[in-house]
């Protein structure tokens, strides 16, 4: 699934004050600024979500959830990063219930980026699919319902954990915003990844009620 995403940053909290010509901790011979004591936010919109596929010699299952677009909200404070993300009904694209059902979507992501290493955990619970292929199974024709299952539920859990070998390579510069790189630097970045999901259908029924006769 293609990912297009807008991101805002902004510094929003200063937890100590500072007089205004006190040096920045630079530390690393110039090669990374940290911007200690700041809290950054971070707004964006994206279209990444969980699809599902399943063929075989007869047949195929295409699942969407009704969740085009999300907004995802960040905060970071020196190490630390939470976020949250959901889809609501006034973003562009969203909303359209009565065609694709009702989804509800939630997403929790926790991040700890020090010099040398890195992790992060995501939670994700998404409940409410319809099937992209309907016109496979039914007699259907745009402007349809598709075949729902409001009851689908999927919940899934990702856990990466990797090391920085470049102590000159800042990755908050790039993911948080709370230092800067003062100075062009790379860094090998062997990462370890875990993915667990789980997908149940509780629904009684499919809906495969047409919006025009």
């Amino acid at each position: 699934m293609a990912l297009i995403s807008a991101v805002f940053t902004i510094l929003i909290l200063k937890a100590e004050a500072q007089i205004s010509d006190t040096p920045r901790n630079i530390y690393e011979e110039g090669w990374i600024e940290k911007m200690s004591g700041i809290i950054a936010a971070d707004i964006s919109f994206n279209n990444s979500y969980e699809t599902f596929r399943v063929e075989t010699s007869s047949n195929k299952t295409i699942l969407y959830p009704n969740t085009p677009n999300n907004l995802r909200l960040k905060l970071h404070y020196e190490f630390i990063s939470l976020g949250v993300q959901f889809a609501p009904d006034f973003l562009p694209g969203n909303g359209d219930n009565d065609s694709k059902g009702k989804t509800k979507a939630f997403q929790f992501n926790a991040a700890l980026v020090f010099k040398n290493w890195f992790s992060t955990i995501t939670y994700s619970k998404v409940q409410g699919y319809y099937l992209k292929n309907t016109d496979d199974y039914i007699n259907w024709t745009k402007g349809d319902a598709y075949i729902q299952f409001p009851d689908l539920n999927y919940e899934g859990v990702s856990i990466s954990s990797g090391y920085i070998h470049n102590s000159k390579f800042s990755l908050r510069s790039l993911t948080t915003q709370t230092e800067r790189q003062l100075k062009s630097a790379g860094s090998f970045m062997p990462v370890f990844n875990f993915d667990y999901y789980r997908i149940n259908d509780q629904s009684n029924s499919v809906n495969t009620k047409k919006q025009r006769t």
